[in-house]
C-alpha cells in the first residue's frame, strides 16, 4: 500500500516539475503570434539599476586642515597597491554624476576628538570659474561622524568639479560623498 501512494506522490510531482519547467511564448493581445523582445543599441532599456553597478558607482573623499577649499579625491580600486585615489575630481563629460549620501565629519586637529565648536561644510558645483553653492551641513558642536542619505539623489552636471568648503578655523573637516554616474 504505501508503495503505490509513493508512486502516485513521484508521478503528481514529476507532472508539477515538467509543467512548471515548460516554456511560454509571449503572445500578441487576442494573436497566436509569438512575440519577440529584444533590447536594441539604438533604443536601448535598462535592465539593471544604474547605481548598483560596481562600474559606474563613485566614492569621492574630501578632506582639508584648513579653513577653505576642501581637497576631493575619487577612491578607486585597481592600479598598482590595488586602490588610489584620484585628485581634482571632475564629472566625465558625457555623464551625470547622482549624489545618493553624504558623510560629514569634523575633527580637532590636535586631538583627533570631534570639534568642541559647530562646523558647517558648503557643497558647490565649479565648471570653469564659477561656482555654485548648491547645500550645506552644519554639525553641532562635538558631533559625531554625521550620514545624510539622499534616496532620489541630486545630479551634478557634466564637467563639473566638486568644490567643497570648511567653515570652522579651529577643526579639520572630512567628506564622503557617494553616488552613481548615469547617461541621462
Amino acid at each position: 500500500m504505501n508503495g503505490k501512494k509513493t508512486l502516485r506522490f513521484a508521478a503528481s510531482l514529476m507532472a508539477v516539475l515538467v509543467a512548471l519547467s515548460a516554456t511560454k511564448a509571449a503572445h500578441a493581445a487576442e494573436s497566436s503570434t509569438p512575440v519577440k523582445v529584444t533590447n536594441s543599441d539604438n533604443n536601448p532599456v535598462v535592465t539593471q539599476d544604474v547605481g548598483q553597478s560596481a562600474s559606474q558607482m563613485v566614492y569621492l573623499s574630501c578632506a582639508s586642515a584648513n579653513t577653505g577649499a576642501l581637497i576631493c579625491y575619487q577612491y578607486v580600486v585597481g592600479g598598482p597597491q590595488g586602490q588610489e585615489l584620484i585628485p581634482d575630481y571632475t564629472v566625465p563629460s558625457n555623464r551625470y554624476l547622482v549624489i545618493t549620501a553624504v558623510d560629514v565629519n569634523s575633527y580637532n586637529i590636535s586631538t583627533g576628538v570631534p570639534c568642541a565648536t559647530p562646523s558647517t561644510i558648503q557643497f558647490g558645483t565649479k565648471i570653469g570659474d564659477y561656482t555654485l553653492f548648491r547645500n550645506s551641513w552644519t554639525l553641532a558642536a562635538n558631533a559625531p561622524t554625521t550620514h545624510f542619505t539622499y534616496p532620489p539623489g541630486f545630479a551634478i552636471a557634466p564637467g563639473t568639479t566638486i568644490q567643497l568648503n570648511r567653515q570652522s578655523t579651529s577643526c579639520a573637516a572630512e567628506v564622503d560623498l557617494y553616488g552613481y554616474l548615469t547617461a541621462n
